[in-house]
């Protein structure tokens, strides 16, 4: 794009491209969508779990400045020093029991991301092909068009001529001599330019082979 010019200074604010449709990307793929939504309910699932890690530890510091409020002293306070390691190996044996449902999940996790990673590669990879093919049509299309449109116009050029010298020499049609064919170098930019766009498309598309 950056070596783009206009012929026509409107099309720096307005051209057939800025005009046309909306990006075509038929990425669908149902296995996708399924991944990608048991990733997020799983994603959601560790952290609820992690959640609940500090939701524990929360609950038993505050256990435990409750048990320490208690006491003047709670180093030298053997029932408080008991209650406190009792909390304190109560929550560790229960954040080790999260941890331990937690473990799966971020294996599930990962091989799901794998997943997700080959799913959206064939995805991608069947979004290009697909590309690819129609705009290999619409190529050959608007080649068999312009050579169509190229005929009729050397056509349309050839009659005029003709018509022009039957004038000159036998004065049949007022004016159509002053008729100057101005589409000519129009025609012939338009013509090449496009001509020029598609052979340099083809190379992505394999088609110069």
């Amino acid at each position: 794009m950056n070596k783009l010019f206009y012929l026509i200074d409107s099309n720096q604010e307005c051209s057939s491209w800025d005009l046309t449709d909306k990006l075509i990307l038929p990425i669908k793929d149902v296995n996708l969508q399924n991944y990608e939504e048991e990733l997020q309910q799983i994603t959601s699932d560790i952290n609820t779990l992690h959640e609940r890690i500090e939701q524990e530890i929360a609950l038993t510091e505050k256990i435990t400045s409750s048990i320490k409020s208690r006491t003047n002293d709670p180093k030298k306070d053997l029932s408080a020093m008991k209650d406190i390691e009792i909390q304190w190996r109560t929550a560790q044996a229960n954040i080790d029991n999260i941890k331990r449902m937690i473990q799966p999940k971020i294996e599930k996790k990962e091989r799901l991301l794998e997943k997700i990673k080959l799913e959206q590669k064939l995805a991608i990879d069947n979004a290009t092909e697909s590309i690819q093919n129609n705009l290999s049509k619409e190529i050959a299309n608007i080649e068999t068009n312009l050579n169509s449109i190229n005929l009729s116009i050397r056509n349309i050029f050839t009659l005029h001529k003709s018509l022009t010298q039957i004038h000159k020499q036998y004065g049949k049609f007022n004016g159509i001599e002053d008729i100057v064919p101005n589409p000519v170098d129009s025609f012939d930019v338009f013509y090449n330019s496009i001509g020029n766009y598609l052979e340099a498309l083809k190379p992505f598309l394999g088609l110069n082979k």
